[in-house]
């Protein structure tokens, strides 16, 4: 089995966004939009050819309806179809068990093929290839393996890769402002933590947000985050609010104590598993 989050740069337009949900068929399980970011993040799970099928559509789809001419959002972004990545699902997954990549390298290289004839620029990463970071970087310096970025100013350059299970998690900050939240997004990083410190539209006192990435979730769970992110806030800053972007396996989830679910926006509803077993209806 496999999962995927297909990220879109498209979180304003409810039309679009209920166009692109109906295309992706029954493996699509949940979809997150955010109108600041401008960017929709949308989970499939199932069996890999399904989710493949899914995710295909849905870019059929997406590659036909948007651009990026007019696109101004928060979040970096270098494609309409931002980031795919294809995941292994293993439910009840322990530390220590191996991952079988084969699956996820099979139905990326096949969606690579039903993207370029798309007519979508595919930039690889993960699973022996560059880090995502390190791809974004050298796509923002139009070094990524002899691509132009100058002549893909429309649909822009799909990311796809294969990698392991990783959480995004974001972190509304008031009390502060960007330069110091920066401080504390740098102080966090690490190999295990990708942070952002980002000003959302508006100027009111939760404009602020630390976008969290987790790679490690055996190695760190949302309440050490949290509470490592406020020891670093300047006097006067707080946690505001926290918000889970698109769904992760159950394990990860209680990584975290549960007692602390409720404090950080967690619950059951959260998990792959949850919505495997209870579905999500989809736009008619």
């Amino acid at each position: 089995m496999l999962q995927s989050a297909v990220n879109v740069s498209e979180g304003r337009d409810e039309r679009l966004l209920a166009l692109l949900e109906r295309a992706g068929g029954p493996t699509m399980v949940d979809r997150h939009s955010d109108g600041a970011h401008h960017r929709s993040v949308f989970t499939f799970v199932g069996d890999a050819a399904d989710v493949l099928s899914g995710v295909c559509a849905l870019s059929e789809v997406a590659s036909s309806q948007l651009n990026l001419v007019d696109h101004v959002g928060v979040h970096p972004r270098f494609g309409v179809i931002d980031v795919v990545p294809f995941i292994p699902f293993l439910p009840e997954r322990q530390p220590g068990d191996l991952v079988d990549f084969t699956e996820a390298e099979e139905a990326a290289d096949a969606f690579t093929v039903v993207a370029t004839e798309l007519d979508l620029t595919v930039a690889r990463y993960g699973n022996g290839r560059s880090t995502l970071p390190d791809l974004r970087r050298a796509l923002r310096q139009d070094q990524a393996s002899g691509i132009n970025l100058a002549r893909y100013t429309k649909k822009g350059i799909v990311a796809v890769g294969v990698r392991d299970v990783l959480i995004a998690w974001n972190l509304w900050i008031e009390g502060t402002d960007i330069e110091s939240l920066r401080a504390v997004a740098a102080a966090l990083r690490s190999a295990q933590l990708r942070t952002l410190a980002l000003t959302l539209d508006g100027s009111g006192p939760t404009s602020l947000q630390l976008s969290c990435n987790i790679v490690a979730p055996f190695q760190l769970d949302l309440n050490e985050i949290a509470e490592r992110a406020a020891d670093l806030l300047p006097q006067g800053a707080s946690i505001h609010r926290a918000e889970l972007v698109g769904l992760v396996p159950w394990w990860t989830l209680h990584q975290t104590p549960p007692g602390r679910w409720n404090a950080l926006n967690l619950n059951e509803a959260s998990s792959l598993e949850w919505r495997l077993a209870n579905g999500r209806p989809l736009p008619t």
